[in-house]
């Protein structure tokens, strides 16, 4: 039994360090404007992406759609940057995701939901929600102990 309880403690533990090392490879998030008619960001959705990111030890830094940061700096190597873009449907619907990509623009995760569980709530509070789950999926695929690891950076291709 007690074989048999360390080799799942095991198993879970290797399976954690796999999916932490997935963002191994980046110090930055850049976080591109979430528009929409009557604004940037009118859900108060980048300060919730900006917070978990931050907690982990990324650098983050909002940008426009040519690449412009707001805050922040991009760094000389470009392929330290991931690349984050979030969509989501009406508030009906409820469908949300979290695409990342690198410098060479190639997809690199993506993490989706779908349906508002509660109709309710304000468009706010619910896209709020669904971010935070989004978030949840991610934190888990970081892990609890992120650090970079400049092997696992892409390389820029021309």
């Amino acid at each position: 039994m007690k074989k048999i309880l360390f080799t799942l403690a095991l198993l879970i533990s290797f399976s954690q360090s796999i999916y932490s090392q997935k963002f191994d490879g980046f110090t930055h998030i850049a976080i591109y404007d979430i528009d929409y008619q009557s604004g940037v960001d009118v859900y108060e959705l980048t300060p919730l992406i900006i917070d978990l990111f931050e907690k982990k030890g990324f650098e983050t830094l909002r940008i426009d759609k040519d690449y412009n940061p707001y805050d922040g700096y991009l760094p000389n190597n470009l392929c330290q940057v991931l690349f984050l873009e979030v969509y989501h449907s009406t508030y009906v619907t409820g469908s949300m995701s979290l695409e990342f990509s690198d410098c060479n623009e190639k997809p690199f995760t993506k993490f989706s939901d779908s349906g508002i569980k509660n109709l309710s709530v304000t468009p706010k509070h619910g896209f709020r929600g669904k971010m935070k789950s989004l978030l949840k999926k991610v934190k888990k695929k970081i892990g609890r102990k992120y650090k970079f690891n400049s092997s696992r950076t892409p390389i820029l291709q021309n």
